[in-house]
């Protein structure tokens, strides 16, 4: 957004309530419109969801006069085809994962965008595929320059210190997926302390107990605090691939182990991250401690990322531009 407004276009930002994104976007000082909060995980959540936000949406573009919508939700394919707006729908979620979300989007938008590593299944000939991760977006050193005074607060006085993540699984694709719950989050935090002070970030409630592990800072420092990480375990796909492409190995323990085709790039090519499903308890306690103690390679690197990989801020702004002109 910051890169399209420097070269003279006029950015129109609209969301949906989720996590931390308001708060980011109001430290960052943009100006927004809020047309919602985000879909319960029921399919009447999100049909409801949907049409309160496509009649809000609906009601700005009468006002503003778009060239382009850019975004990752269902909305802007939908009215971008009514209102015969060209819509560029960029995901990383491997299509067959997210089905609801590709059956509404894949046929309404006029362009798919995603990393080489995704599939977009039926739709595989309409996307435009690059060399790259959303996270490279915001995390490629063109981008991102991590700064250890920034967080400093989070070494506690210790000489490490491990980030663990809980997700609320409650968007729809994540109906009936398991991820870390309070007995595992204890087990992990039993290992982590005899070697590193503890931080947790959460979108679910967190059980009184757990409240002294609460990350202390703002979220806008988040990155920072992966870059510097000894390690980061966690059951959100995207906290553990924005570690991954800074150099911080991450453990990811969920349901989608194994099915997004960007994490398994970043595991089995790159060795940045390991995915370890649910149940398997043994072999999460195992990595957690092999990482800690020394006895895992910690020899990992992001040099060949960074050279099979492109800065995906340029890309974007890139490929917006001349599908602008083409269009």
């Amino acid at each position: 957004m910051r890169e399209l407004a420097i070269r003279g276009h006029v950015v129109q930002i609209v969301i949906k309530s989720k996590d931390v994104l308001e708060n980011l976007l109001q430290e960052d000082g943009w100006d927004y419109t809020n047309i919602g909060k985000r879909s319960g995980p029921s399919r009447e959540g999100v049909a409801g969801g949907l049409v309160q936000r496509l009649m809000e949406l609906n009601r700005l573009l009468g006002k503003w006069d778009i060239d382009i919508l850019v975004g990752s939700t269902a909305d802007i394919a939908i009215l971008g085809r009514y209102r015969r707006i060209p819509s560029c729908i960029f995901f990383e979620d491997d299509f067959r994962e997210v089905r609801i979300y590709a059956f509404l989007v894949g046929p309404m938008a006029n362009t798919l965008v995603c990393p080489v590593a995704c599939d977009a299944w039926y739709w595989d000939k309409k996307a435009v595929k690059y060399p790259g991760y959303h996270e490279l977006a915001y995390l490629h050193p063109n981008r991102f320059i991590p700064d250890k005074e920034m967080i400093s607060k989070l070494f506690d006085g210790k000489a490490r210190y491990v980030l663990l993540r809980f997700s609320s699984l409650e968007a729809y694709h994540d109906k009936g997926k398991c991820g870390i719950d309070d007995t595992l989050a204890t087990e992990i935090i039993t290992i982590c302390e005899k070697y590193a002070a503890v931080w947790i970030v959460s979108e679910r409630a967190l059980p009184e107990v757990f409240e002294r592990y609460r990350f202390p800072l703002p979220a806008s420092v988040m990155h920072h605090a992966l870059a510097f990480a000894d390690l980061y375990i966690g059951d959100s796909q995207t906290m553990a691939a924005e570690a991954a492409v800074l150099g911080t190995q991450s453990i990811r323990y969920n349901d989608f182990v194994g099915k997004l085709g960007y994490l398994e790039e970043l595991e089995h090519r790159y060795g940045l991250t390991v995915g370890i499903k649910v149940g398997e308890t043994e072999r999460l306690m195992a990595t957690v401690k092999e990482n800690l103690d020394g006895s895992r390679d910690r020899s990992v690197s992001t040099e060949l990322l960074y050279q099979e990989k492109v800065d995906v801020t340029d890309y974007i702004v890139n490929f917006l531009e001349n599908y602008l002109r083409a269009w």
